[in-house]
């Protein structure tokens, strides 16, 4: 039961990051081939594209995202104490 439960909250802590970490790599690809076909070399215009990305999918997404990960915080503490008590 235990590893289940490892498996189980990665498998969910990584679902909840993966959107946030995608829309910042494909804003700094993006970002990246625009400004180097207009030849600017400068990695400011490449890291504030990167970051209105992820804040505009908070934006979007940020209430039920961070609904969800309290939901899910307050399952896992319980499970947690469980745990410590000898329960599995």
């Amino acid at each position: 039961m235990n590893a289940e439960l490892l498996e189980y909250t990665l498998r969910l802590a990584v679902a909840q990051v993966l959107p946030l970490a995608l829309a910042a790599v494909g804003a700094a690809v993006v970002t990246g081939v625009i400004a180097h076909r207009l030849g600017l070399h400068d990695p400011t215009l490449v890291l504030l594209a990167r970051a209105a990305a992820v804040l505009a999918l908070l934006a979007a997404g940020g209430p039920a995202w961070l609904a969800a990960t309290t939901l899910w915080t307050g399952e896992l503490w319980s499970q947690i104490a469980a745990v410590g008590q000898g329960r599995s």
